[in-house]
């Protein structure tokens, strides 16, 4: 009995150090994904501002203005 309260409070006080480990995690995964999308989209900047200004045109056009 002794021996399974002592695992029982091991598993207590491994379980309490891993508390607020999910907030820096997800902190780095963010980041990660930020970095990630910058060097995918600086490269098609121009591309990008090309296709909204088409589009801005189209609906101007539609529109009449």
């Amino acid at each position: 009995m002794k021996a399974r309260l002592n695992q029982f409070m091991q598993y207590l006080r491994s379980d309490r150090s891993q508390k607020g480990q999910d907030f820096p995690e997800y902190a780095l995964i963010l980041g990660t994904v930020a970095v990630v999308a910058l060097a995918v989209l600086a490269p098609l900047r121009q591309a990008i501002i090309t296709a909204f200004n088409f589009a801005i045109s189209a609906l101007q056009a539609a529109v009449g203005g």
